[in-house]
């Protein structure tokens, strides 16, 4: 399967519209692992973008694993998990997902695979032993014990790195605000579809700024699980892009 870089036609079939920015932001923000640790990235569709053509408000449609502090191996990841070529369908209709419903996202924290994987066997030696018992007959499940994996590794984080601050709203004075409070403390700024995020080291003081003065801000959220969209790729047709590079250069 071959994906071409979009160049903005109807024919598009990559997220990806610029790869340096991607790669900017993959070796600022995705090179800290350490031991069993790996980032994970999500294409996500959500409603929001589309609201005519999905039927679920939200889908997970592809899922991948970074496992090397390595920005040749993380790029490859982000390039396959971009490539959508016409091969997502909505699980309800049938119908092909339009590039525009689509984002891709990162967990900026490292999630821990033996504390996952540990997570993940206590759950499959219960469903071993239920189906063994016969109180589960649903053994297609297990066709989906990737996916299981998976979820068990996505919920175990490892390590706190990072706060991201959501701005729902494409307001510059807020974002002002924002940045001013928490200079000396950001890792990224990306302009969103809806607004901007800010990500900040997490550290003891930048933790008291935010919970006791930004967080009561009108538009602004505090993400319990800390995710960004991709900069350099497409977040429901909008270019996410890396801002206010002053801040953390």
């Amino acid at each position: 399967m071959k994906c071409r870089y979009n160049k903005g036609d109807k024919g598009m079939t990559d997220l990806i519209y610029d790869i340096n920015e991607t790669r900017d932001f993959a070796e600022r923000v995705l090179m800290n692992l350490e031991d069993d640790e790996v980032y994970i990235l999500l294409l996500n569709t959500r409603k929001k973008y589309c609201p005519v053509e999905l039927s679920k408000s939200e889908e997970v449609l592809g899922r991948e694993i970074i496992r090397h502090n390595d920005l040749d191996k993380i790029l490859r990841k982000i390039r396959k998990i971009s490539c959508i070529n016409g091969i997502y369908a909505d699980s309800k209709t049938g119908k092909d997902v339009p590039i525009h419903c689509m984002a891709v996202y990162c967990l900026t924290d490292p999630r821990s695979t033996l504390k996952g994987y540990s997570e993940f066997i206590e759950d499959v030696n219960k469903m071993i032993y239920d189906s063994f018992k016969g109180e589960s007959k649903n053994l297609e499940l297990y066709r989906r014990i990737d996916v299981k994996l998976f979820s068990a590794i996505h919920k175990n984080r490892s390590r706190r790195l990072f706060t991201v601050v959501d701005i729902d709203k494409k307001d510059e004075a807020i974002l002002d605000k924002v940045t001013d409070l928490l200079k000396g403390h950001i890792k990224w700024v990306s302009e969103t579809h809806g607004g901007f995020h800010v990500i900040a080291k997490k550290e003891y003081e930048a933790g008291v700024i935010i919970y006791t003065q930004i967080a009561k801000m009108e538009y602004v959220e505090i993400l319990k699980e800390p995710m960004t969209p991709l900069p350099g790729t497409l977040q429901g047709g909008f270019k996410v892009k890396g801002i206010r590079r002053d801040l953390w250069e």
